[in-house]
């Protein structure tokens, strides 16, 4: 567990939702850029939803508001030819 996700936790424990939003956010997208690269764009549109699942899911553990805010990484495009 690196210092994001412990200071998440901490203000999830001390019910700063908002600071907890943010610092869902980057938790979220720490581990993802291990892989890819977010757009600025992107990286909204998680604080945005990290935000709304804080505002509307407040009683809900850290692990699994970390996996429900995955939901708003982009997924990946598959084409077929």
């Amino acid at each position: 567990m690196n210092e994001i996700e412990v200071a998440f936790r901490a203000a999830l424990h001390e019910e700063k939702f908002s600071t907890a939003a943010v610092l869902l956010a980057q938790v979220v997208e720490a581990r993802y850029e291990q892989q890819r690269h977010l757009t600025p764009v992107q990286i909204l549109r998680l604080q945005a939803g990290c935000h709304t699942l804080l505002t509307q899911r407040a009683e809900i553990g850290a692990v699994a508001l970390i996996q429900a805010a995955t939901g708003y990484l982009p997924q990946p495009v598959h084409f077929t030819v």
